[in-house]
């Protein structure tokens, strides 16, 4: 037989159940919480990664445009140390600060294997454009060879005489 209990005890009964689910729910959503930050955190991680894996496969280059250029002139066409950029703007807007376009041919030879006469033989080239091509070296470009000029840049693997002389020529 079933036992009868008193309103006192049946009201005792439904604070308790009352409390038990509260303390469920309190539960339950303090887990949400957790699951919620655990899924933020490792959204924003896997965002972080797919930001530097693709960020470092995108090639450092220079520049091609002329905004930003500073009115400063190299003293040299043919340059030991590297041209900042934005000399390297000005240069291409105009070489020698007036008249036409100039022509910039950089070398990497930091992060490539070069070989011995390279300088040289980017040299003989610089040297047949005196007024407007300017030969530097660069360690930060990813690119052995990198011919830019206002708004139009070509990098190279290798030595290519006929390339470097039509991209300065056309």
């Amino acid at each position: 037989m079933e036992e009868k209990i008193s309103k006192q005890e049946r009201r005792m009964q439904r604070k308790i159940e009352k409390e038990e689910n509260k303390l469920k729910a309190r539960k339950q959503k303090n887990i949400k919480k957790i699951l919620n930050i655990f899924y933020t955190v490792l959204i924003l991680v896997l965002i972080g990664w797919v930001i530097f894996y693709f960020g470092s496969r995108v090639k450092l280059m220079p520049p091609t445009i002329g905004q930003g250029h500073s009115e400063e002139i190299p003293e040299f066409h043919i340059m030991d140390e590297p041209m900042p950029d934005r000399v390297q703007k000005h240069m291409m807007e105009h070489a020698d600060g007036s008249g036409d376009s100039g022509f910039i041919i950089q070398y990497n030879c930091t992060k490539f294997d070069c070989e011995d006469d390279l300088v040289d033989k980017l040299k003989s080239i610089a040297e047949k454009y005196p007024k407007s091509v300017y030969l530097v070296p660069t360690s930060i470009y990813d690119g052995k060879i990198i011919l830019t000029t206002f708004g139009k840049i070509e990098v190279l693997d290798d030595f290519d005489e006929d390339r470097i002389t039509n991209f300065i020529t056309k």
